[in-house]
């Protein structure tokens, strides 16, 4: 309520630049609703954090080594950055957002903080600079490295206002709502103040059904955990995710893959879908060790959602999808991979720090359709792969990953 009486006075000129913070385990249930709503006409500047915990092929955040060649190690990691800058504004745009600026950043490692900090300044002119977003998105984390990079000599950021404000920094915390009011910073010599603002609730995020405790294990703390699942041959197959989500395929195309990249206290069962009725029925044997099963019960149980559908033809990536929109905004940031199995879409479910990948043969051409079950109250988003390599198996894999 704070952060809304202080940004109201600020919606109808052009007068502060809102960096708006999203978490990139979970970017689409961590976008603010209704943007425009908050911050007016003020330009938006879009930063996805965490990137050090997403599970990307070829060492991205990754420190070098003499395997390779070091030009060959910054191409790879500037292919990849750019493709997940290109991947996060158009869900911006698919959201109704246009940002002026779009980085990527992980603010443990570092990575990408001195562009974003290069693009805030360079389009600040000195104005205020807000950093808001959702409840623990890693805004204050992203602002401590702001605040260090522009701390430092050597960095083209170097703002000398900026070496007094260390003692001034908020509090890093797993547990939603550690930074209570607006931070003020002076950081800037010019003039100016850079804002640290308290996130905002969203009502469909998971974590404000669980438990503190289980809020905290959700969090990971190193990279997600990629778990390829039990082949759905050619659909009618079910995988319960925890508690939190559940995923019915119920057709595919011969040597589909489902990929489940989440945090590891989230556990996956398959079973075979015997009927409908049966689809919606977690089976277990002893319930109340599936993480999260109480909270969820308490708030009502899983909910099956709209079904998604389409028809994989990648030759040209024609579908016939239900939602036209999400096919349009697909087809604008599909990057087919030269490789056995093709990513065709994911599904997220908002605040679970992850996802489901839906992995089909490139020669393939026949119908895709899948449902998800999301607690009452969360959102599920089918959405364009970010992650379009197929990760390989290691070893053998069983019914249940432990």
């Amino acid at each position: 309520e704070q952060l809304r009486q202080k940004l109201a006075t600020l919606k109808s000129k052009r007068s502060s630049i809102m960096v708006l913070v999203v978490d990139m385990l979970d970017s689409s249930g961590s976008f603010l609703g209704r943007l425009r709503n908050l911050v007016g006409k003020n330009p938006v500047v879009l930063i996805g954090t965490k990137l050090d915990l997403l599970p990307l092929a070829g060492g991205i955040n990754a420190p070098k080594t003499n395997k390779g060649s070091v030009e060959s190690l910054h191409m790879r990691e500037n292919t990849q950055e750019q493709h997940l800058i290109d991947w996060l504004n158009s869900t911006a745009i698919h959201k109704g957002i246009r940002p002026i600026a779009v980085q990527v950043v992980s603010s443990k490692s570092g990575f990408g903080v001195r562009e974003a900090a290069r693009k805030i300044l360079s389009e600040r002119k000195k104005r205020d600079v807000y950093i808001i977003g959702a409840a623990n998105v890693g805004k204050s984390a992203f602002v401590k490295s702001l605040v260090k990079e522009m701390s430092d000599f050597s960095s083209r950021a170097f703002d000398p206002a900026a070496l007094n404000q260390g003692r001034f920094l908020p509090v890093e915390s797993s547990v939603p709502g550690t930074t209570l009011g607006i931070i003020a910073l002076k950081a800037f010599e010019s003039g100016g103040t850079l804002y640290d603002t308290p996130g905002v609730h969203l009502h469909h995020r998971l974590q404000h059904m669980l438990t503190p405790k289980e809020v905290s294990e959700l969090h990971p703390r190193r990279k997600l955990s990629v778990y390829v699942a039990e082949s759905p041959g050619t659909g009618g197959v079910t995988y319960n995710w925890g508690s939190l989500a559940k995923l019915d395929v119920l057709e595919c195309p011969e040597g589909t893959e489902i990929v489940f990249f989440g945090p590891k206290c989230l556990k996956v069962s398959y079973s075979e879908i015997i009927d409908k009725s049966e689809s919606k029925v977690m089976k277990s044997n002893n319930v109340d060790d599936i993480f999260g099963h109480s909270s969820v019960q308490n708030r009502g149980g899983i909910r099956p959602m709209r079904e998604y559908q389409q028809f994989i033809h990648f030759e040209d990536f024609e579908s016939n999808t239900q939602d036209l929109d999400a096919r349009h905004y697909a087809e604008g940031v599909y990057d087919r991979e030269e490789t056995t199995l093709n990513a065709v879409v994911e599904v997220a479910v908002s605040g679970i720090l992850g996802w489901i990948g839906v992995y089909a043969p490139k020669n393939a051409q026949a119908r895709l359709r899948i449902q998800a079950h999301a607690p009452v109250g969360a959102e599920v988003f089918y959405r364009p792969p970010m992650i379009s390599e197929f990760p390989r198996r290691k070893g053998k894999k069983s019914k249940e990953n432990t």
